[in-house]
């Protein structure tokens, strides 16, 4: 049996679909900065708060986002946030994600990263800035797409600025 995964594959539900009349909220869940491992808890909670009337989607920039109806919202974060699920902060601020250092096996930069975290994440700027912490030389997580792209090169790092994620002008950001 083939099955075409596009045209049987189009989602029904959408944040788009769903929020027309303004009754869904869109959040973006995790298990972390730099966990990237869910528990079969922890979906099954999502699958709670979500519903079935709502929607799941998984994102590029390593979450599940929730469209979760508005009127359940503070009961839906606080079932999320028990579940050990962090809730990304929206609108125009300095948002950060990482990579997940080799599950634990290099967490030389780790450190350094939870710092800036703290300083940074959901900083109110004139527009939204994205933080990308990538703890090795591979970058696998795409740091030097982002707004700020860091990546940490054995006791230094390496900073690249203005890149252009998308679109025919697409490019990497400088290197500093």
């Amino acid at each position: 049996m083939t099955i075409n995964a596009f045209s049987h594959n189009i989602p029904e539900k959408t944040f788009a679909k769903l929020n027309r009349d303004g009754e869904y909220t869109r959040l973006a869940v995790s298990p972390g900065i730099i966990n990237k491992h869910y528990t079969p808890a922890q979906f099954q909670t999502i699958a709670e708060v979500v519903g079935v009337s709502g929607a799941i989607k998984y994102s590029a920039s390593y979450s599940m986002l929730l469209s979760i109806p508005t009127i359940e919202l503070t009961t839906a974060k606080r079932k999320l946030e028990k579940a050990g699920l962090y809730i990304a902060k929206q609108g125009q601020i300095v948002a950060m994600k990482a990579c997940d250092f080799c599950d634990g096996d290099k967490m030389e930069a780790a450190q350094i990263t939870e710092e800036l975290y703290q300083q940074l994440e959901g900083l109110e700027v004139p527009s939204r800035i994205r933080i990308n912490m990538n703890g090795c030389a591979s970058a696998c997580y795409n740091a030097v797409y982002d707004d700020i792209g860091i990546v940490y090169q054995k006791d230094s790092f390496d900073v690249y600025l203005g890149a252009v994620p998308m679109g025919k002008m697409h490019k990497q950001g400088s290197y500093l």
